[in-house]
């Protein structure tokens, strides 16, 4: 399973900008042998319940290809991560 194109990075709200958290957000993504997303669900969270909103919205508008088994598409699971820094 690979990830194929990456959601554009959103703009952070500056009410979460001003809390200066950080921290790592992961999402698991189970994705369907069509390669569409079956489910996203946060399974590790980055501190702030705002950066993991924004790391669920990245997960859920990337683009993933399929698991390969035996040589066919199959439907597999990707574990999702973005860093977010305090700044």
């Amino acid at each position: 399973m690979a990830l194929v194109s990456p959601a554009p990075v959103p703009s952070i709200p500056p009410d979460v900008r001003a809390t200066a958290a950080g921290g790592i957000a992961r999402i698991r993504v189970v994705v369907g042998a069509d390669g569409r997303i079956i489910s996203a669900v946060p399974v590790t969270s980055s501190g702030s319940r705002a950066l993991d909103a924004i790391a669920l919205e990245m997960a859920e508008a990337s683009q993933y290809a399929p698991a390969r088994r035996s040589c066919a598409a199959a439907a597999g699971t990707y574990l999702f991560s973005v860093r977010f820094v305090a700044w």
